[in-house]
C-alpha cells in the first residue's frame, strides 16, 4: 500500500499509528512517580531528621528530585542557612496582603483602628534607604531605620512602624550574630567555621563527618547506617551494613564513584555480598586524648611524620590510617582481630565482631561473666593473642585491657582484640614499658574477678607472662620448627606451653 501524505509534509505509513493510551496507563504512571517522589523525600528525611515532610519536598524541588545534590546543598548552607531558603521572608506585597486579609476577618471597627495605626506607614517607604548627610543626626529617622534594618533578618518579623535606638539595635544585632554561631554558621565575618562544624561528639556526627558517609553511600561502600556501638576517648563506632569497599576501578583506572581513599586490595570486578560493618569516627577534636603523639614519633614507621606539630586534621587522618595499617599486619598475622576494609580521612571501616553473624556486636569483656574454667579458658587465649601479636605482627597494643576485648564465645576463638590505634612497631623506643603495662592490665583484670569467684587457677606473674610473650621458647623434641607450621599450629603449641605454666 502507498504511503499516506502526512498534512504536516512527511509521509506516514498506515501501520505506523499509535495506539491511544489508556486512562490506566496515566494513573498508573503518575502513582509511580508518586512513589519514587515519596521515597526520595524518605531517604532526604533520613539522612536530615530535623527536616518536615514539606520542607523535604520543597528541598527537593529545589535540587531537581536529587537526593545527594539535596544533602550536599544543606551541608554546605548550615541549619540556619537552610532555614532561610527554606522558609525566606515575606515579601511587602504578601504582607500588605495579610493585613487585608486580618483587616477584612477583624470588620469595620477593627479595621478604623489598625488603619488610624497605620497612616505614619505611608512615610517609610523609603526607610530601607540609609539617611544621610544631615538626616543621619536625625534621631527619629535613625530608629525608624533601625527598625527597617532589623525587620529583613530571618525570623525577626515585621518591626515597620516602631522605632528602636542604636544600643537596642547593636544589642539585638550582635545576639542574632551569637545565635547563628551557635548553630555552627559563621564566626566574625563568616571567614571561619565555627567548632560544632567539626566536633563529633557522642552520638552526634559534624559536617564533615556527614560528608563522609554520604560519599561512601555514593561509592556503594555502605548501603545503610546504624545506630552507635560504642564510644570511647578517642572515636566513636557505629553499626552500618554493606559492602565495605569502593566501587570497582573503571578501565582508566578511576573509581566510579570517586573520591580519595584506601582499601586493604584492589576491589575485584565481583563484589563480595553486604555484610554487618562497623565504621569508627575519629573525634575531630584532641581534647580527651592529648598524648597520641607518644604512639607515633617513637614509630620508626612515621620517624619523619612529626605528629606533634602537624595540624589536627592531619593528625586525625595519619591515626585512622595508623590503625588501618595495624589491623593489616595483625589480619595477616593470624591474631584475632576485625578485618579492615576501608578508611578515608578519619572514618575507618572494618567488619563486625558478633557472636552468630547476625548483626549483634559482641560485648566486651568485662561485660560477661564467666566460669572459673572458661576465665581461664579466655585468659590462656588472651595470652596467646598477645605472643601472636609481638612474635608475628611485631606489634605492641599499648592500651589492652577488658575494654579493648570482645567475647565471641566458642572454644577456638573466645575473644578478639580491637582498637589498635596506638599500637606501636618493636623499633618504639618504649614498647617494652607499654607491653608491661598491658600485662599488668590484664593480669588485674583476672585477678579481680578470680577473687570475686573466690578461686585461683595459677595466674603468672607480670614478668612471667612478659617472658612467655617475647621469648622464642626452645621447641619439644621431635617437633618441627615454627617457620614451617600454619598459625593455628604455632598457636596451638603456645596454648599448650600456657597451659603448663598454669599447672605450676
Amino acid at each position: 500500500m502507498a504511503a499516506v501524505a502526512s498534512p504536516w509534509g512527511a509521509p506516514t505509513a498506515p501501520s505506523a499509528r499509535s495506539h491511544p493510551v489508556s486512562l490506566t496507563d496515566i494513573m498508573a504512571v503518575e502513582h509511580n512517580q508518586q512513589t519514587l517522589d515519596v521515597s526520595k523525600r524518605d531517604e532526604l528525611q533520613t539522612i536530615l531528621p530535623h527536616l518536615t515532610s514539606e520542607e523535604s519536598k520543597k528541598l527537593l524541588d529545589l535540587c531537581h528530585n536529587n537526593v545527594s545534590e539535596a544533602v550536599t546543598k544543606a551541608f554546605d548552607l548550615g541549619e540556619a542557612g537552610l532555614a532561610e531558603l527554606l522558609h525566606p521572608p515575606k515579601t511587602r506585597e504578601e504582607l500588605d496582603h495579610d493585613l487585608a486579609v486580618a483587616l477584612s476577618l477583624a470588620g469595620d471597627e477593627d479595621q478604623t483602628v489598625v488603619t488610624t495605626k497605620e497612616e505614619p506607614v505611608e512615610q517609610e517607604d523609603e526607610l530601607p534607604i540609609k539617611p544621610t548627610g544631615i538626616h543621619r543626626h536625625d534621631k527619629d529617622l535613625s530608629e525608624r531605620y533601625n527598625a527597617a534594618r532589623l525587620s529583613s533578618r530571618a525570623g525577626v518579623g515585621n518591626l515597620m512602624g516602631t522605632k528602636i535606638s542604636n544600643k537596642v539595635y547593636n544589642s539585638l544585632s550582635s545576639k542574632l550574630i551569637h545565635r547563628k554561631t551557635a548553630k555552627g554558621m559563621q564566626v566574625h565575618g563568616g571567614s571561619r567555621v565555627s567548632k560544632e562544624t567539626r566536633e563529633t561528639s557522642e552520638g552526634v556526627l559534624d559536617q564533615r563527618t556527614r560528608k563522609v558517609i554520604m560519599s561512601f553511600i555514593n561509592q556503594e561502600v555502605l548501603d545503610k547506617m546504624g545506630g552507635v556501638i560504642a564510644t570511647g576517648k578517642e572515636a566513636s563506632a557505629y553499626a552500618a551494613f554493606g559492602v565495605g569497599t569502593p566501587l570497582p576501578c573503571d578501565d582508566l583506572g578511576h573509581a566510579n564513584g570517586g573520591g580519595s581513599s584506601t582499601s586493604t586490595t584492589t576491589p575485584p570486578t565481583t563484589r563480595s555480598p553486604p555484610q554487618h560493618l562497623v565504621v569508627k569516627f575519629f573525634r575531630t577534636t584532641l581534647s580527651q586524648f592529648k598524648n597520641r603523639a607518644d604512639y607515633v614519633d617513637g614509630d620508626s614507621r612515621y620517624s619523619s611524620a612529626k605528629f606533634s606539630k602537624i595540624k589536627t586534621t592531619d593528625a586525625l587522618k595519619m591515626w585512622a590510617a595508623k590503625e588501618f595499617r595495624n589491623l593489616i599486619r595483625l589480619h595477616r598475622a593470624g591474631v584475632q582481630c576485625p578485618k579492615p576494609l576501608h578508611v578515608s580521612g578519619h572514618t575507618l571501616v572494618m567488619t563486625m565482631i558478633s557472636k552468630d553473624s547476625n548483626g549483634v556486636p559482641a560485648p566486651q569483656l568485662r561485660e560477661v561473666q564467666l566460669s572459673p574454667q572458661r576465665l581461664r579458658h579466655v585468659f590462656t587465649h588472651v595470652a596467646v593473642n598477645m605472643r601472636a601479636m609481638y612474635q608475628r605482627a611485631k606489634l605492641v597494643h599499648g592500651d589492652l585491657s577488658e575494654f579493648n576485648m570482645l567475647y565471641v564465645g566458642g572454644k577456638e576463638r573466645p575473644v578478639v582484640l580491637i582498637d589498635v590505634g596506638q599500637a606501636v612497631d618493636l623499633s618504639h623506643p618504649k614498647h617494652i614499658d607499654y607491653l608491661r603495662r598491658d600485662c599488668r592490665t590484664v593480669l588485674d583484670f583476672f585477678q579481680r574477678r578470680c577473687s570475686k569467684l573466690k578461686m585461683s587457677f595459677g595466674l603468672l606473674s607480670v614478668e612471667e607472662l612478659l617472658m612467655y610473650i617475647m621469648s622464642d621458647e626452645e621447641e619439644e623434641e621431635g617437633e618441627e620448627e615454627e617457620d614451617e607450621k600454619t598459625f593455628e599450629e604455632i598457636d596451638a603449641l603456645a596454648l599448650k606451653r600456657i597451659k603448663r605454666r598454669l599447672k605450676r
